[in-house]
C-alpha cells in the first residue's frame, strides 16, 4: 500500500477547503434563487422547536423553527452543518426570515416542498455574515394561513453553536436559533499542509535509512 505524499495530501486539503463547482453558490454580497430539493437523509443534530413570536403589540404572530444537521444533499460534504428554517403567519405578515452568523463559510441554498409548505417563490441574499430569505410573490410576504417551504442553508462548517433567527417586515423580533461553529481559515490550511509536508519528509528520510 502506497503512503500518501505531502503533496498529495495538500491537494486533498485544497480541493476540500474550495467551493464544489456543482454546487449552487450563494456568494457575499449576493442573491440566489434556490433550488427546490427533496430533503431526504437528513439527520437532525439539534432543534429550537416550534416557538411562537409576536411583535408590533400583537399585530404579526405566528411560529418559527430552526434545525440543524446533516444532509446527504449537503454539496459540501455529508457530514458538514445544513441548516433549515420554518415559518407560519397567523397575523399580519412576514417579508424576510434571517439566520446569523455564516459570515467565514461557503454557503449553498436550496427549499424543499416537504415540509408542506403553501407558498413560493423565494430568494435569499448573503450579506455581513446574514443569509436572509425572501418572499418576492404578489404580496411580497407571507401572510396569515401560509406556510413557509423548508428553507435550507448548507454550509461547508463542521460543527455549530448558538445563533438567532430575524423575522422582519416594517417591524421585527428576533428568536433563539443555530449558526456555524468557526471553520479553519485558509492560512491555518496552509500551515497544517506545509506540516504535513514536513511530517512526509521526515518519514521518507526515515524510510530510506
Amino acid at each position: 500500500m502506497k503512503i500518501l505524499s505531502g503533496i498529495s495530501v495538500l491537494a486533498l486539503l485544497i480541493a476540500g477547503a474550495a467551493t464544489p463547482s456543482f454546487a449552487t453558490t450563494l456568494a457575499d454580497g449576493g442573491t440566489a434563487v434556490p433550488n427546490t430539493v427533496a430533503f431526504t437523509g437528513f439527520t437532525q443534530l439539534a432543534t429550537t422547536g416550534t416557538m411562537n413570536y409576536t411583535y408590533a403589540g400583537g399585530a404579526d404572530q405566528g411560529t418559527v423553527m430552526e434545525e440543524v444537521g446533516t444532509f446527504a444533499g449537503n454539496p459540501f460534504g455529508a457530514n458538514d452543518m445544513t441548516f433549515v428554517y420554518q415559518v407560519t403567519v397567523k397575523a399580519g405578515d412576514i417579508q424576510h426570515i434571517s439566520g446569523f452568523d455564516f459570515g467565514g463559510t461557503h454557503l449553498d441554498v436550496a427549499d424543499s416542498v416537504d415540509g408542506s409548505g403553501t407558498t413560493q417563490p423565494t430568494n435569499a441574499t448573503f450579506d455581513f455574515g446574514v443569509v436572509e430569505f425572501n418572499f418576492p410573490g404578489p404580496s411580497s410576504a407571507l401572510l396569515p394561513g401560509n406556510t413557509s417551504y423548508l428553507l435550507i442553508v448548507n454550509t461547508d462548517a463542521t460543527s455549530f453553536g448558538t445563533g438567532t433567527i430575524g423575522l422582519l417586515d416594517g417591524g421585527g423580533t428576533t428568536a433563539a436559533g443555530f449558526a456555524p461553529g468557526a471553520t479553519p481559515e485558509p492560512s491555518s490550511l496552509t500551515l497544517l499542509g506545509t506540516g504535513l509536508l514536513a511530517a512526509g519528509a521526515g518519514l521518507r528520510r526515515r524510510m530510506r535509512k
